[in-house]
């Protein structure tokens, strides 16, 4: 990480505090995963004492549990969330993403320079995909949520999700272009959608600036 950063999310001194709160968010939502399951089997086990001709109550049990456990699964499977935090300097940047999906986090550091391609992965632009070369600068890690480095092979390419409205989609959007090239960036087309600079982080509450300011 750059000791002279333009661009930080979050804010150094609130760094610890905001990965703890997701980190315990993930655990939160990994208890309730396997509770929601817990209520899918039993409304499993009540059919199936249906089935071995016991009162036709266990038969009605257990579809309410399927019913209650599915729609309680379909809902905590689907807000999946993540968090990137972004330090972005002169020459090279450090990406931190989590994500409840992989109950890990990959750290990358990256020089600019040995950025080999990078680009929005899909039309809404919440979605971004990195490939670089490894050298003394740039290396992508992994680790635990408790911070226990994971001794495993990665492939110097990294993707992650990038929150609708929010200042990591904002950095790529309108400064990432200024630190390295983007695949078939297009800012008039980036304006039409979301409007300008000053607009994206006005509408969201926040400064704007750019690299070298």
């Amino acid at each position: 990480m750059d000791d002279n950063n333009f661009f930080e999310y979050p804010y150094s001194e609130f760094r610890d505090g905001v990965e703890q709160d997701f980190t315990e968010n993930v655990r939160i939502k990994k208890k309730v995963f396997y509770k929601n399951v817990g209520i899918i089997a039993a409304g499993i086990i009540c059919m199936l004492l249906f089935v071995l001709r016991l009162p036709s109550i266990f038969l009605w049990l257990g579809i309410i549990l399927l019913i209650i456990g599915s729609v309680l699964f379909k809902n905590t499977s689907k807000n999946d969330e993540h968090l990137l935090e972004i330090y972005a300097g002169e020459r090279k940047m450090e990406l931190i993403y989590y994500t409840n999906s992989y109950r890990f986090k990959r750290v990358l550091n990256v020089a600019y320079e040995d950025i080999l391609r990078a680009e929005f992965a899909n039309n809404s632009y919440e979605k971004f995909r990195l490939c670089f070369k490894t050298s003394e600068d740039t290396n992508l890690s992994s680790f635990t949520l408790d911070n226990k480095k994971l001794d495993e092979p990665l492939e110097n390419i990294l993707e992650f999700d990038l929150a609708p409205n929010s200042l990591e989609q904002g950095f790529f959007l309108y400064l990432a272009s200024s630190c390295f090239v983007i695949r078939n960036y297009n800012r008039k087309k980036i304006e039409k959608k979301f409007g300008t600079a000053e607009d994206y982080f006005d509408n969201i509450g926040a400064d704007f600036f750019s690299p070298g300011e």
